[in-house]
């Protein structure tokens, strides 16, 4: 684990709209170019133009997103971490909360003390001690040498034994005692912080895998260290070799939302943010239990945040709130709920304001805390297109209203829409107004129109050219197969009895 870094790597027209109140803060962060435009007057009817992920990564600022200090207060409740999260997650997610917030920071680092001393991580209780010292200095720190030397000679024995038990397994050729001292080995090296050698160790008991349940429980380590580790390759790798065995036993329900979710934090950590939010959605809630990375109420909000960014009106309510099993995880989140429904119904700013009841919480998650300001941009500027979609003028003060944010500000976001083409406006300063360009619809019919006509010349033309391959001896084993399976068609439908078949005309055999 060593010193826990953070994982690196979402009104019909010349009508005044009405108002709605709301107490939601203005978002006063950088316009990202991503999603859609809707008609509010109309809310059967969902037209989006949807960014891919790669345009939204490559918008956001280089900016180091790891720096930052979460000055108020917090509703997490650090004391329930130990009964949720199990093992070197519950470590990471408490120093994480511990180096970005400054509520409640000597009670959290009470608790990750009282944490780690259960643990061999002696590393880790020195910095915590450091922290302490150094943001604390008035307090009894309760600093134990003895507890050091005694842990340090513990791991050594430990460490000494685990190997020579594995060497004198491997004398005896027993395969199930070789790869259980390669687990013990890992476990042990989990518990002292060495993620790099618990990884080797789970790796190397690969080969000593008799029985389907030993196959499963050893990719799931390898995959789960390797999310700890920020390896998402081999969380790949492993999550398409246990997919590959056809054993019951690897295919339960629970592992495969483990698997799931494994992959979708590696997607994320990718900024891939549609498809880490479609596996999101795929994780059944009835058999999920991932306590060694995330708990199910962090599913909820994950899945949350991506898909209110990615997705459009009509798939939020069609795969998100009326999800088989998603819409189960979302009760875990009541805000992250609420702000989908709000968005749903056209309420931008309810949607806003909910969201901004979580910001907090979701910048303190080690896992989503480097997207959080980018998903949030893209998700207010959906707001602001989706609002302007029906207006021909907006007023933009009582626009400015509608967001709770300052005119200025409402109209530097605005230039950033129409500079990055997002919208088709322009502002008139004097009038106080945003003013669309209407579309012109004979152009956009004629645009359709072109577009369906290359589509079916290019489809002809494959066809043709399919056609001429087949007559011609270009395609040999086109030849085969296709003759194959007319012998089949015909031995089956009775037309052949002689049991010769003869070739199609389409086959004759070129003349030389």
């Amino acid at each position: 684990m060593g010193d826990m870094e953070v994982l690196p790597d979402l009104m019909p027209q010349n009508q005044e709209p009405s108002m709605l109140q709301s107490d939601a803060n203005a978002f006063p962060i950088p316009l990202q170019p991503n999603s859609s435009s809707e008609t509010v007057g109309s809310r059967d009817t969902d037209t989006t133009e949807t960014h891919t992920d790669r345009e939204m990564a490559e918008s956001d600022s280089e900016e180091d997103v790891t720096q930052f200090l979460i000055t108020g207060a917090s509703t997490i409740d650090i004391d329930a971490f130990p009964t949720i999260y199990r093992g070197t997650i519950l470590l990471r997610r408490l120093k994480f909360i511990v180096d970005h917030s400054e509520d409640s920071v000597y009670e959290t680092i009470q608790v990750a003390i009282k944490v780690v001393k259960a643990t061999y991580n002696v590393e880790m209780y020195l910095h915590l001690h450091e922290i302490l010292r150094k943001r604390f200095p008035e307090r009894d720190h309760c600093f134990s040498e003895g507890w050091i030397a005694t842990v340090t000679s513990q791991i050594a024995t430990i460490t000494e034994r685990l190997e020579n038990d594995i060497k004198q397994y491997k004398n005896s050729a027993i395969k199930e005692s070789i790869k259980r001292g390669y687990e013990e080995l890992a476990e042990h090296k989990m518990k002292a912080g060495d993620l790099a050698g618990a990884l080797k160790c789970y790796s190397q008991s690969r080969d000593y895998c008799l029985q389907p349940t030993h196959i499963r429980a050893m990719c799931l380590n390898v995959i789960t260290t390797s999310v700890l580790l920020g390896n998402y390759a081999h969380v790949e790798n492993y999550s398409e070799k246990l997919k590959a065995q056809k054993a019951k036993e690897c295919q339960d329900a629970a592992a495969k939302g483990q698997i799931i979710c494994a992959n979708a934090l590696g997607d994320l950590q990718r900024k891939n943010y549609r498809e880490a939010s479609n596996k999101f959605l795929l994780i059944d809630f009835e058999s999920f239990s991932y306590p060694e990375l995330v708990s199910p109420k962090d599913v909820g909000m994950y899945g949350a945040l991506l898909n209110l960014a990615v997705k459009t009106r009509k798939e939020l309510k069609e795969t998100v709130l009326t999800g088989p099993s998603f819409k189960l995880f979302l009760e875990l989140e009541p805000n992250m709920r609420e702000a989908i429904n709000a968005f749903v119904d056209s309420k931008y700013s309810d949607a806003l304001k909910y969201l901004e009841l979580q910001r907090n919480i979701l910048k303190l998650d080690c896992f989503m805390s480097p997207h959080v300001e980018h998903l949030y941009a893209e998700i207010r500027t959906k707001c602001l297109i989706h609002y302007l979609k029906p207006y021909q003028n907006a007023i933009i003060s009582k626009m400015s209203n509608f967001f709770d944010c300052d005119e200025e500000i409402l109209i530097d976001e605005v230039l950033e829409l129409i500079m990055t083409q997002r919208i088709e406006a322009k502002i008139d300063y004097a009038a106080g107004l945003i003013i669309q360009e209407p579309r012109d619809m004979k152009d956009y019919a004629l645009e359709k129109t072109v577009e369906a006509q290359d589509e079916f010349i290019n489809a002809s033309r494959h066809i043709i050219l399919r056609s001429y391959v087949a007559k011609s001896s270009l395609a040999p084993f086109f030849h085969q197969k296709s003759t194959q399976s007319h012998s089949r068609t015909a031995g089956e439908s009775g037309m052949q009895n002689t049991g010769r078949i003869k070739k199609p005309a389409l086959y004759k055999k070129p003349v030389k």
